[in-house]
């Protein structure tokens, strides 16, 4: 954020000034802000556990087909 930019939030396509709101509103924006964070941590780390399983998915692939191409000798 610009030094400058104040902060804001948007409610029902309406945009607020977060230093206008309530100490409370301010309270459930950085909850907001939290679960946002936390969201996007838990999508990246599932992306990640997709991506380990695939690979240990292609790396059993090649060791059945290798065990294969061992008994067909």
């Amino acid at each position: 954020m610009a030094k400058n930019q104040k902060a804001t939030v948007t409610i029902n396509d309406k945009e607020y000034l977060v230093d206008d709101l309530s100490d409370e509103a301010k309270v459930y924006v950085d909850h907001l802000n939290d679960f946002d964070n936390k969201l996007r941590i838990n999508q990246f780390t599932a992306n990640s556990l997709a991506l380990g399983r695939q690979m240990a998915v292609n790396l059993l692939a090649q060791e059945v087909e290798k065990a294969s191409e061992e008994e067909a000798e």
